[in-house]
C-alpha cells in the first residue's frame, strides 16, 4: 500500500464522507467513534495543529504587534485580541501555547531595549565626566565598549522589579485573554461542548435553544467587554511603571516581520480553510435565520428536510483537518 494519508487520517473518512453522500448523519457516524462533542473538541485541535505546524500564528502575532506599537500597554492589547480571537476556533491551551513563546520574545526584545537606553545613558554621563576632567579614554587599558558589554552581560540575567512586573502581565493577559476567547463560541473551549452533550443526555426531547448563532450573539459581546476589562484591569496592575516603548522596538518588530519568509503554501492553506470554517459557521447560519440556526446535530448545509441526512461543525472540521494532510507544505518545490 502506498499510504497516501495517514492511516488515521484515513480511518476518520466516514466522518467527512457519509454525511456529505448522504449515508449517515454525522452524529450517528461520529457515535461509532466517539460522542460527537468530543468529535468538536478533537476537531478543534486539528485545526490548532495545522495552525502551528504551518507558523500562521507567528505572522499574526508580528502583523498585530507591528500595528500597535511598542509601548507595553499596547503590545498587551495585541496579545490579548490575537489570542482571544483564535481561542473562539481553537482550544484555550493551544492557543495559548502557540502565543506564549511569542510573548517571551517580545519581551525580550523589551528589556534588552531598556537596558541599551540605561547603558547609553551611563555612558553619556561617564564621557562628560571624563570630558570635564581631561581624561583620555584612549589610554585606558580596557576599551569602553568592553565595559558597556561586560555591564549588559552581567544584567542580562537578572529583571529589576518593574520588568518582571511587565513580564508577568504580558504572559498572564494571553492566559486570561484565551479563557475569555473561548467562552464566545461553542466550540471555543471543552466546558462548553460538555454542556451541549449534557443537555443532549438528559434532556433529549428538550428544545433549548442553544446552537452556535444563539451562542455567539449573547457571549461574544461579554466577550469583548471582559477583554476590555482585564486589559485595563492588567495594566493597573502590573503596567503602570513599565519601562516605556521606543522606536528602536517598534523597528526591531517591523524588520522581524518582514524578515519572515513569503507566504507559504502551508500558511496560505491553513488560513483559507480556517477563514472558510469560521464562514460556513456563521454565515450560512445566519442565512438560514428562523430555520434550525446550527444546533449541535442538525447543520443545514445542503437542504432543511428530515429524508436529507445534515452535516455538522464536526464535518467542516474534519474535512479541514483531512484536507491539510491531503496537500504537502511545499507543493511546488523542485
Amino acid at each position: 500500500m502506498f499510504e497516501v494519508l495517514p492511516l488515521a487520517i484515513t480511518a476518520l473518512i466516514p466522518m467527512v464522507a457519509f454525511p456529505f453522500f448522504e449515508i449517515m448523519k454525522s452524529d450517528d457516524v461520529a457515535q461509532a467513534y466517539l460522542p460527537d462533542t468530543s468529535f468538536l473538541f478533537i476537531g478543534g485541535l486539528m485545526v490548532a495543529v495545522a495552525v502551528e505546524k504551518s507558523d500562521l500564528h507567528t505572522r499574526i502575532a508580528l502583523f498585530v504587534l507591528r500595528i500597535v506599537g511598542s509601548h507595553p500597554k499596547w503590545i498587551m492589547a495585541g496579545f490579548m485580541g490575537v489570542t482571544g480571537f483564535l481561542s473562539m476556533w481553537i482550544s484555550n491551551t493551544a492557543t495559548a501555547a502557540l502565543m506564549v513563546p511569542i510573548v517571551q520574545s517580545v519581551i525580550t526584545e523589551l528589556v534588552a531595549n531598556h537596558r541599551m537606553h540605561e547603558l547609553l545613558a551611563l555612558s553619556e554621563v561617564h564621557s562628560m565626566e571624563n570630558r570635564r576632567r581631561s581624561v583620555d579614554m584612549r589610554r585606558l587599558s580596557i576599551p569602553q565598549d568592553s565595559i558597556l558589554i561586560a555591564q549588559q552581560k552581567d544584567m542580562s540575567n537578572l529583571f529589576t522589579p518593574r520588568e518582571h512586573l511587565m513580564a508577568k502581565g504580558l504572559l498572564i493577559s494571553v492566559c486570561f485573554a484565551a479563557n475569555i476567547g473561548g467562552s464566545a463560541t461553542i466550540t471555543g473551549t471543552a466546558s462548553n461542548l460538555v454542556l451541549l452533550g449534557q443537555l443532549e443526555e438528559l434532556f433529549p426531547s428538550a428544545d433549548t435553544g442553544i446552537n452556535f448563532v444563539s451562542w455567539i450573539s449573547f457571549a461574544f459581546p461579554q466577550a469583548v467587554a471582559c477583554l476590555v476589562i482585564c486589559w485595563f484591569v492588567l495594566n493597573m496592575v502590573f503596567l503602570r511603571n513599565a519601562p516605556k516603548g521606543s522606536a528602536i522596538v517598534s523597528r526591531k518588530l517591523k524588520e522581524k516581520y518582514e524578515k519572515l519568509p513569503s507566504i507559504t503554501f502551508a500558511e496560505a492553506f491553513a488560513g483559507l480553510f480556517v477563514t472558510i470554517g469560521c464562514v460556513l459557521v456563521t454565515m450560512i447560519n445566519l442565512m438560514l435565520w428562523g430555520t434550525t440556526l446550527f444546533s449541535l446535530n442538525e447543520f443545514p448545509l445542503w437542504a432543511y428536510d428530515d429524508d436529507h441526512p445534515m452535516s455538522n461543525i464536526t464535518l467542516i472540521q474534519e474535512l479541514l483537518a483531512q484536507n491539510k494532510t491531503v496537500f504537502p507544505d511545499l507543493p511546488f518545490a523542485g
